[in-house]
């Protein structure tokens, strides 16, 4: 019995200093993650910022087409039309707001579950110290012992056959 319970506490700490390495590399891919939404994000500002100082512009030639100011129609789709840019801009790096608030609560939940496997694998190591030393305590009477366990293995055996003779009368 208490080498099953070694056993299972074994299998318990490979999977707890598993899933906490697990987590860690988690972790780790989603920071660069982050790090990914925050260079989107900066280059978003740029767009944005860089879009209301070219449509702040005074009335001068368009920059693309070349067209007079008394020539420009911003209701037509001039790639000079800048506003449409800014819009889609501004609705990406909500998204990215969004997705990057989403982000910290999972990488928060993670670190959450990484303390609680770290803080359940010491109790995990004392409990197999302990096991292992009941099973060395236990281990000389068996050592010692003049009965070998198959010999024990054979003794029972013979006895489930006179057992069964026995049910049979």
């Amino acid at each position: 019995e208490l080498i099953r319970e070694r056993n299972f506490m074994r299998n318990e700490q490979a999977l707890k200093v598993e899933r906490s390495q697990e987590i860690d590399g988690v972790i780790q891919r989603f920071q660069l993650l982050e790090e990914h939404y925050i260079s989107d994000l900066e280059r978003l500002d740029s767009i944005c910022e860089a879009g209301t100082f070219i449509y702040m512009l005074p009335n001068s030639p368009c920059l693309h087409c070349g067209a007079l100011p008394e020539s420009q129609d911003h209701s037509k789709d001039c790639s000079a039309n800048i506003a449409p840019t800014i819009n889609a801009a501004v609705a990406e790096k909500n998204k990215i707001l969004r997705l990057k608030s989403e982000l910290g609560h999972t990488i928060n939940d993670l670190r959450s579950e990484a303390l609680y496997v770290e803080n359940i694998i010491p109790g995990i190591d004392g409990k197999l110290k302990l096991l292992e030393s009941e099973i060395e305590e236990i281990s000389p009477i068996f050592k010692e012992s003049p009965i070998t366990f198959s010999e024990i293995l054979e003794k029972r055996s013979f006895l489930k056959e006179i057992i069964s003779s026995y049910e049979q009368i």
